[in-house]
């Protein structure tokens, strides 16, 4: 039987974290769509981008990519709803790999110097990724329109992305 889903705090070995993400590429290509459970804390996060970006790069286009922005706020109807998607469509439009971070601060100066290498500069891989994103969380707000059960907002603000093979 194939594997399903790819799911990175159960797939990704922190405690021997070079070695795990050294097959991050592989894992990704196998990956049919990747489902990015987007809370609070999603753009701020280097490693969380890093994977967005790696599944791209491994074939992966933004049609592939589902957003599901799980910041809603319960009881908000229509006028809070219409709120935090400007307000994620904001935050899209205004990121910047510089201002990620992660758990530990050596991650984050390979991470970028990796991202400096690939892209001649920070700001090509922001204009890059910002575009993708965009086109990303548009698509998925047409599915969310469409009445798509995929796209229904979620509730548990823990997770953050997600891959499906």
């Amino acid at each position: 039987m194939e594997p399903r889903l790819f799911l990175d705090p159960a797939c990704i070995n922190h405690a021997r974290l070079l070695d795990s993400l050294a097959c991050l590429p592989v894992f990704l290509a196998g990956c049919n769509k990747l489902l990015v459970l987007r809370g609070p804390s999603f753009l701020q996060r280097l490693w969380c981008i890093t994977e967005c970006y790696v599944f791209l790069e491994m074939g992966g286009t933004a049609e592939q990519i589902e957003l599901i922005n799980l910041t809603r706020q319960e009881g908000g109807g229509q006028q809070g709803d219409a709120a935090d998607d400007a307000a994620l469509e904001l935050a899209l439009r205004s990121f910047d790999a510089r201002n990620a971070t992660c758990t530990l601060e050596e991650d984050c100066s390979r991470l970028l110097s990796v991202i400096e290498s690939a892209f001649g500069g920070v700001g090509r891989f922001n204009e890059q990724l910002r575009a993708v994103l965009l086109q990303t969380w548009a698509s998925s707000q047409k599915r969310s329109q469409a009445g798509t059960p995929a796209a229904r907002s979620g509730r548990n603000q823990n997770l953050e992305a997600t891959a499906e093979t």
